[in-house]
Order: C-alpha cells, then sequence, then structure tokens
C-alpha cells in the first residue's frame, strides 16, 4: 500500500496518509521517525505468493540407510 507523508500542524505535525483510502495511519513528532515508519509498514505487508515454489504433490521415499527406492 503506497502512503504519502504530509506536515501538518499540531502536536505530531508529520502525519502518514494511505493514497488509496487518503485516511492518516500514523503521525509523528519528527521526519525522520515518520519515514521510519513508513519503511516499517512497507515491511510489514504480505509479499506476493509467487516467489515460493509450488509443491509438486511428489513424494520422495529413502532407505534407513539414505539410498532411493
Amino acid at each position: 500500500m503506497p502512503y504519502n507523508l504530509v506536515k501538518r500542524s499540531g502536536e505530531k505535525p508529520y502525519k502518514i496518509i494511505n493514497k488509496a483510502t487518503g485516511k492518516q495511519v500514523g503521525s509523528s513528532t519528527t521526519k525522520a521517525k515518520a519515514q521510519a515508519s513508513i519503511r516499517a509498514r512497507y515491511a510489514g505487508e504480505k509479499k506476493p505468493e509467487t516467489a515460493k515454489p509450488k509443491p509438486s504433490g511428489m513424494l520422495i521415499f529413502t532407505k534407513p540407510n539414505g539410498k532411493w527406492l
């Protein structure tokens, strides 16, 4: 989800805005803290599952001595 950082007035002037909804999702006292919060939000987002290999459905059996059956 993309985020915008805007400076407004108040105790925590740096506001983190969700671009998709336009809603404020956080605020910080400094620009550096707000940027760190945005980085953490991106890091916490779920990654697409396309990078994981899909299971083949094949089972592999081995003997106790480690040789293939």
